[in-house]
């Protein structure tokens, strides 16, 4: 999904619908982060980690975290050029639509 809204995005010149290709690649990376990480993390505790060992959800959190940001600077830095250089026709077609739909 996320590769054909790109395209439709690319395609279309439409913002709005590349900026959804990002949200749910960002969807989609932060699922598979979150598996990974709570896989190799160690649940069993001992006398001196009572929460287990290897907690990588932190980690995966913070790396999520800095990929929603860079997702969100990148689609305002391409909404502010956008508007700084004048708004461009959009180029989509009913068959264009229909895919979205």
């Amino acid at each position: 999904m996320t590769l054909l809204k790109l395209l439709l995005g690319l395609l279309s010149g439409s913002l709005a619908v590349l900026a959804d290709a990002m949200h749910s690649a960002t969807d989609g990376f932060s699922s598979l982060l979150g598996l990974v990480t709570n896989g190799l993390s160690d649940p069993e505790p001992d006398r001196d980690h009572p929460y287990g060992h290897h907690k990588y959800e932190a980690v995966g959190a913070l790396a999520i975290a800095a990929f929603i940001l860079f997702t969100a600077f990148e689609i305002l830095q391409a909404a502010i050029g956008r508007l700084s250089t004048g708004l461009q026709p959009l180029r989509m077609d009913s068959r264009e639509l229909l895919i979205l739909l």
